[in-house]
């Protein structure tokens, strides 16, 4: 099935597809996996629930960092990527397995590094839902890998992109800057008034507003770390220390898809010792990548998959048969080295043990406020933060506020400013806390009041105008063979795209003209600036050296990998839409 998808994806469809599916990724999380829906049912995908309560909370998450979307194009997005986040689950856990063993190792992590309560807490989780959690990401993990795996780069694709990243061109090109036409123009009182009479529903004096706010970090929180727990955990880190010793690993490898799988496992098993583990690496195994068998040093190298497997043998011993998503392996420790890691001290553990506190209560604090911010007066009303650093500014326009900040990318919609009165904006660790103490709305401009601006646009549409007329005479000139001694002409050969002593619109455009053949080509455009531009290629030199740098090869087929990977999950998951049944109890959803 793989196969027919591949031929059924390509070009700009392609690229489309992968940026959609990132979405569904970015939306998985530990929280994404609770199994409680106390506020009822936003969809059920082939008879599974997704809780309303999950669906409300990426809502309110991606209305804050997106603020130029509405919450119902928002609420479009959230509800499509669950239904996909629930589709892959449910083929995960019908075709993929994770082992107890390896749920509790990795709680028995969380607990040894004083981690587990503040999870259980922050997420709202008893410890069963945790470990269904733990479970369902390993095998979301598994089976994007499983795609990743299956994908393949031809070498004509690798060798195209190499082309067109390294690719060569000599150019002529004129710059004729906005300024000097910019400042010969004039406009009419006419023009003003004619300009003014037509824009007056856009020439408006912004909106202000009067606001308290305060900054929210987690070292807002104090952190009860008492002595008792400092010493258990500095004890578990000793241990873990002391246990964490290098090892370096080598496996005779049996993939499920050798067809002599079951039989070649029974033979090898029998006769498996370390005397001949060589010989029978070299004889049965699959693992191309790695002839001898050898995986590398653990932990440098992630062999998570499959630490279970070898975490307990000793020097040269050999496991039994120990079996993963990919296959069976039979596992040999090489060598056993010393702990790389530092030797744990207890004040340094100290200060991580606070900071994890501290940081468990940001978080649960931060997502209470930001659902009650609206319905307090004050900061200060909302009494579970104290000691915070309130202040209060004066009348101002709101994106001042935001970029005094340092929240310039972020912006406040109409009815945080009027209905709600405020808004929490988090960004990781830091955020922060808006209430709108007094709100003055935009206003018509005068004619006075707008006179400047009208002024400067008018001036800049005229020089604009003027300097692409005389850019297509400059063009025509230049394609007839003839230069224009009032500008000048510069000339740049092996231009790159990586040029850095050029500007970029100029090497945008050099390479978007094409390439050529017995005579230049030509191209030209307006920059952001207002400035014109007027590029001629003469020559262009693909490369030679770049194609052959294994290296660069690998590194290359590797990203093509990775984005043809994404268009089959992507293609993979349209199949189970259409096989799958997908009911939305409520149609009037709410955003």
């Amino acid at each position: 099935m793989l196969q027919s998808m591949r031929n059924n994806l390509k070009g700009t469809v392609a690229f489309i597809i992968i940026g959609i599916l990132i979405i569904p990724l970015a939306l998985v999380g530990i929280e994404g996996f609770n199994r409680s829906y106390p506020e009822g049912v936003v969809v059920q995908v082939n008879d599974e629930p997704v809780s309303r309560n999950l669906y409300s909370q990426k809502v309110n998450d991606l209305a804050q960092q997106y603020p130029q979307l509405t919450r119902e194009q928002i609420g479009e997005i959230v509800l499509e990527q669950l239904v996909v986040q629930k589709l892959m689950q449910q083929q995960a856990r019908e075709h993929l397995a994770v082992s107890d063993e390896r749920v509790k190792f990795q709680i028995d992590e969380l607990r040894k590094s004083n981690r587990l309560e503040a999870v259980l807490r922050g997420n709202n989780m008893s410890l069963a839902s945790l470990a269904d959690a733990i479970k369902d990401s390993e095998l979301n993990r598994q089976l994007s890998a499983g795609l990743f795996k299956s994908s393949f780069t031809s070498e004509e694709a690798v060798a195209k992109l190499i082309g067109i990243r390294d690719q060569k061109r000599d150019i002529t090109w004129v710059e004729l800057p906005m300024a000097p036409e910019l400042a010969k123009t004039t406009v009419s009182e006419e023009e003003i008034k004619t300009y003014y009479e037509a824009n007056k529903a856009d020439l408006l004096i912004p909106a202000k507003a009067k606001f308290e706010y305060a900054e929210i970090t987690p070292k807002s929180f104090k952190a009860d770390i008492t002595d008792e727990v400092v010493e258990n955990a500095f004890q578990d880190a000793m241990n873990r220390y002391r246990e964490n010793k290098p090892r370096k690993v080598a496996h005779l490898f049996i993939s499920n898809d050798n067809p002599d799988a079951q039989s070649l496992i029974q033979q090898i098993s029998a006769k498996i010792s370390p005397d001949n583990f060589n010989a029978l690496v070299e004889e049965y195994s699959d693992d191309l990548a790695n002839t001898d068998g050898v995986l590398g040093v653990y932990p440098q190298v992630d062999l998570s998959d499959l630490y279970d497997g070898f975490k307990d043998l000793s020097l040269n011993e050999v496991s039994a048969p120990f079996v993963s998503a990919e296959g069976t392996h039979f596992l040999r420790v090489l060598e056993i080295g010393d702990p790389s890691d530092p030797v744990p001290n207890k004040e340094k553990l100290k200060q991580e043990l606070v900071l994890e506190s501290q940081k468990s209560q940001y978080d649960i604090q931060v997502d209470k406020f930001k659902d009650v911010i609206y319905s307090v007066d004050h900061i200060a009303d909302y009494t579970d933060i104290q000691g915070l650093d309130i202040k209060v500014t004066d009348l101002l326009p709101p994106s001042e506020l935001l970029q005094n900040v340092g929240l310039s990318g972020q912006s406040f919609t109409e009815q945080d400013l009027t209905e709600d009165k405020g808004k929490l904006i988090r960004i990781g660790d830091r955020s922060v806390a808006f209430k709108v103490l007094e709100y003055n709305p935009p206003k018509q401009m005068t004619l006075e009041e707008a006179r400047e601006n009208i002024v400067d646009t008018l001036k800049r549409k005229k020089a604009s105008e003027a300097l692409a007329e005389r850019a297509k005479k400059l063009l025509e000139d230049l394609k007839a063979g003839n230069r224009d001694e009032s500008v000048t002409y510069r000339d740049e050969s092996d231009l790159k795209r990586d040029n850095l002593q050029i500007r970029p619109d100029i090497i945008q455009l050099a390479f978007n003209v094409d390439k050529p053949s017995d005579s230049p080509t030509y191209g030209d455009k307006a920059a952001s600036n207002g400035d014109h531009i007027i590029v001629m290629v003469k020559k262009v030199e693909n490369p030679t050296d770049a194609l052959e740098d294994k290296q660069l090869r690998n590194a290359t087929s590797n990203i093509l990998t990775s984005i043809y990977s994404g268009s089959e999950q992507a293609a993979w998951l349209g199949v189970l839409k259409s096989e799958s049944t997908i009911t939305y109890p409520k149609e009037d959803t709410e955003y």
